[in-house]
Formats: structure tokens, sequence, C-alpha cells
């Protein structure tokens, strides 16, 4: 059975046989497409053979047999890399993205902090989806673009969704992955939720994972340029989308309400997040200044500061008297105060000299 998708600007087909096919399509539904894309990939799985299950994997030029249950987490891992090489006018972070009505959140986290069982709560709880794993910026802009491919979900997750929400379909064990498989995947509408493109972000959301077993979530304000450095660490093609790229994050985060959000029990996290997004009021409008001193480049962002070394790709946010301090010296074209000697410290600032520019 062959069924063609469309995730973004990459278009693929997944051809596997009658005995797998339900297992490695339902998934994907959310990508469905009508008709094959132009310059389409073609994944083919190919079996089961044996016991265990095998399977040959066919992505791209690759040929190789594994485990029935890696089918689906390879086809996930080619679909992450062809969709940042299809899709290089947009910077991609690491994040997953919902929504509730107009108001965009983003939950942006390294990978074992829970990101994606919050969103598969959020989606439980009545959000919208946009995406689990990655978000697309486009410079200038606060709008967020998702790909709704599907949820990645942890045995332990899924056990803590069952328990939190137990109308959820999470259904029975995978005959065919078998117990060893480590992931499952889910697609949002499979769970009731409302899958959209694009959404106007309105909260930026730092994830981190709860000290010392502290049950009860809270969120404290970050600033955007706290913000910033924070998403900065989780960029996936910085390097390749340019030097457009800090300015891409600052705006977003200029634009929203940006917080730090400690998890905790999963449907106080989830009440959480909707008291702060039915409670959002954008943030006063605000014009980014930006100086460049060959390859540091500084981001003052509401009054804060953001300072960047893109031949090292290390940068640390400045408070609000020490980016005043900063932004003073800088326009008098000297950096030999102690601001620039902590810099330097830091590997941050190497040059003294350099051009101006302002947007």
């Amino acid at each position: 059975m062959i069924e063609h998708y469309s995730a973004g600007p990459f278009h693929f087909s997944i051809s596997a046989p009658p005995a797998l096919s339900s297992r490695l399509h339902d998934p994907f539904t959310d990508l469905l497409s009508t008709e094959a894309g132009p310059d389409g990939e073609g994944f083919v799985v190919d079996g089961p053979f044996g016991h265990p299950a095998q399977v040959e994997l066919v992505l791209g030029g690759d040929r190789r047999t594994r485990p029935a249950g890696f089918a689906q987490a390879a086809l996930v891992s080619r679909l992450n890399l062809r969709l940042l090489d299809s899709d290089p006018e947009r910077l991609h972070v690491h994040a997953a993205a919902v929504g509730l009505g107009e108001v965009g959140v983003v939950l942006a986290a390294r990978s074992g902090t829970g990101k994606s069982t919050t969103t598969a709560a959020l989606v439980l709880d009545g959000w919208s989806y946009l995406s689990d794993e990655s978000v697309a910026l486009s410079a200038g802009s606060s709008l967020l673009t998702g790909v709704p491919k599907p949820l990645s979900l942890t045995p332990n997750a899924i056990a803590l969704l069952s328990d939190k929400y137990p109308l959820a379909r999470f259904g029975p064990p995978d005959a065919v992955a078998g117990p060893a498989i480590h992931k499952s995947l889910w697609s949002a509408s499979g769970l009731g939720g409302e899958v959209r493109e694009t959404i106007g972000c309105g909260v930026v959301a730092v994830l981190e994972r709860p000290v010392d077993d502290v049950r009860d979530p809270h969120a404290t304000p970050l600033s955007a340029a706290e913000a910033t450095v924070r998403l900065l660490e989780l960029t996936q093609d910085f390097e390749r989308f340019g030097p457009d790229g800090l300015e891409t994050l600052a705006t977003l985060c200029a634009q929203s309400q940006c917080i730090r959000l400690s998890l905790g029990d999963l449907a106080q996290t989830t009440q959480l997040l909707r008291d702060i997004a039915e409670r959002h009021t954008p943030p006063p409008e605000h014009e980014l200044e930006i100086i460049n001193f060959r390859d540091t480049q500084t981001v003052f962002v509401q009054s804060e500061a953001v300072v960047m070394n893109y031949a090292t790709n290390t940068a640390i946010s400045l408070p609000a008297e020490t980016s005043e301090l900063w932004r003073t010296e800088l326009g008098a074209n000297s950096t030999h105060s102690k601001v620039a000697a902590g810099l330097r410290d830091l590997g941050i600032l190497d040059h003294t000299d350099g051009n101006r520019s302002r947007t």
C-alpha cells in the first residue's frame, strides 16, 4: 500500500505491505496528501520477515534490514532531516508549538525534558497542534509555522497521559513494534486535536524539569534577551540560516510574553499554561537596535541586550544596567571598559573596531 504525504515543502510517500500498513501509515495521518508531490522521496518498507519481525527499509538509496519497530523511528528521523533541507528560508527551533484560540505558545526544551508529553496533554485538553519537535520562524515575524508530524511518546508518557486523561485512546501495545521499541508515534488528530499550520506567537515558554521532585509547576518571567539566548541554544540550522538568525529570535521574543516554566504535575501544568494563554496581552511594540563589530553582533531588545560572537556561536544576555553601559561604550567606538573585559573573558568579544548598523 502506498500513501502520499506533504510536510511543508517536503513531499514523500510510504510504501508498506498489508501486515505493516496500518501501523506505519496511521501516525502520519495529519500529513496525508491526495497526490504525489513533485520531486517527492519514496520510503519503502518490506516485510515483516521471521520472528522477531524484521523489515527492509529503503530510505533514499539506503537499504537496511532492521527490527520492525525501528521502521517508524527511521522514517521520522529521515523526515526531520529532509524538512530542514527543504525549508532553508526559515530558521528552525527545537520546540513544540500549540495554540489556544489565536494565542500561539512555543514550548522550547532540550530532549528528555517532557516537551512531547506536555504537548500531548495540551492537545488532549483542547489546544490546537502545530508541531512537537520543530518550529519554523521567518525573519522579522512572530508567526509560528509547524509541521504536524506525529507526537513521539515514551511508554511512561503514555501511562501518565492515560492516567490523567482516561478518555484518551492510546490503544493496545503495538504488536508489530513489540515491547523493545522505546517510543511510539501518535497523530494529533488521532488524539482528537485540531491541526493547523501557522499561528501568531503569544507566549514563549522555556521548559525545565522540576528540581528535587517538586510536584507543583510554576512559571517565572523571562526577559526577551534571556529567552533569545535560550532559543539560540535550541536552533537546529542557525549557521545555514545566516546573519539574520539572532534578529529573528529576538523579534519573536520581543513580541511575546516569555516565561521559564518548571514542569510538575501534568494536569496542573496544562492548567497553568491555559491560565497564562487566556490572560495573555501582547507586550508594547519595541524596535530592535543592532550594532555589529566584525564577528560580534549586539541586539538591544527592550531594556536588555544579547551579544553574540558569530565566529564561535556563543552568546550571552546582559541585564539592563550593563546593557546601557555597553551601548554607551559602543556608541563611543571604545571597548576598553569592564563590560568589554568581561565579554572577552567569556570568549564573546574578540575585536574592538568595526562598523555600526541600526535597524
